[in-house]
């Protein structure tokens, strides 16, 4: 549906921008007209932002609430002011011409949310299954444990030969991330005795209580294998765990009227903040214990050192120097008393 979708969006604004009177906004500031109702629009959404979070004017006076007064003040007098220009420029401009200037202002806001969303799911949050649009997601957990058994590797083996093994809940997608490690060992469900002495073995949490006999005395690291994005929205069901659409549209109206609700929508829309937690599935990188010497993150490398072995250099080189002339007696320092200074 996308496809037609777009090819009939595409005709529309042909069509539209075909039969624009670009002469008479040139000759009766059609550009003028546009920035005064893109002030509009940023004024009445902000009024609109701002009611939809529950945050009225002068309700106190501390910083919070006068800044939330501020605001509203301000986007009134923009909205006012504006407003009343843009009807002045409107009036000789004409109807149909003013139309096309605020269709044409509604298309920009449009393509401007339009990219803004974009970059956020592919620049911001490409790992990150904060968009609806992202079903499932390999975490950044899954490249950064490779990059780290790459190193590894090559500091025990020259190369890529070391062996590492896993299990199906992490084979895909280290099936691939694995690719170029010729040793890499496969044991699915089934750990056995060949895994005793493998420097490195990943599993999925589910299959970990199999692998634990095998990998007892190892260095366990948990990390997240694939997330998605929270699904308790699709939830239908009432409290008898029936499938209920009136259940669901009260409880929907429920929170449209709850202040916070509102908020976190808004937090969500804007700015992609969560409600609540990625759902996820993890895994468990265990790492011999001999070899954590040569991978810092694993273990603690650091030996602490005694005080008393440190050597001071500054006392080792301390000089005894003798006054060649005295002034004052012996005793406590002397200080001369300043006229009209506080002693």
């Amino acid at each position: 549906m996308s496809v037609p979708a777009i090819w009939l969006a595409a005709w529309t604004l042909n069509a539209f921008f075909e039969r624009v009177d670009w002469e008479r906004l040139r000759r009766h500031g059609g550009i003028w007209l546009a920035l005064l109702l893109v002030a509009v629009t940023v004024a009445a959404l902000t009024l609109v932002y701002l009611a939809f979070r529950s945050e009225w004017p002068f309700q106190g006076n501390d910083l919070d609430a006068l800044n939330v007064t501020a605001r509203w003040l301000a986007a009134v007098l923009v909205l006012i002011t504006a407003g009343w220009l843009a009807w002045r420029l409107w009036r000789p401009m004409g109807y149909r011409a003013g139309r096309d200037v605020a269709i044409m202002v509604i298309l920009a806001f449009l393509v401007v949310m339009t990219v803004r969303y974009a970059w956020l799911a592919t620049y911001v949050h490409g790992d990150i299954a904060r968009e609806m649009l992202i079903y499932t997601q390999t975490t950044p957990d899954v490249p950064v444990v490779t990059q780290d058994l790459e190193m590894l590797s090559r500091r025990l083996t020259g190369g890529l030969d070391m062996v590492v093994a896993y299990d199906n809940e992490t084979s895909w997608p280290f099936e691939w991330y694995l690719r170029n490690f010729p040793n890499k060992r496969y044991f699915g469900q089934s750990p056995g005795d060949d895994l005793a002495g493998v420097p490195v073995v990943l599993v999925g949490v589910v299959n970990e209580n199999a692998v634990k006999p095998y990998v007892g005395d190892y260095i366990r690291h948990q990390y997240k294998l694939r997330w998605w994005f929270p699904e308790e929205y699709k939830d239908l069901r009432n409290p008898q765990n029936e499938y209920d659409l009136a259940f669901f549209f009260r409880e929907f109206l429920a929170e449209a009227r709850d202040p916070q609700s509102r908020r976190l929508f808004l937090d969500f829309l804007l700015w992609r903040k969560l409600r609540d937690p990625l759902g996820s599935t993890d895994f468990v990188m265990y790492v011999r214990p001999d070899l954590v010497q040569e991978i810092w993150q694993y273990g603690n490398l650091v030996q602490a050192i005694e005080p008393t072995q440190v050597a001071n250099i500054y006392e080792e080189r301390r000089v005894t120097l003798t006054a060649a002339r005295s002034v004052g007696a012996p005793g406590p320092v002397q200080r001369a008393q300043g006229r009209g200074l506080c002693p």
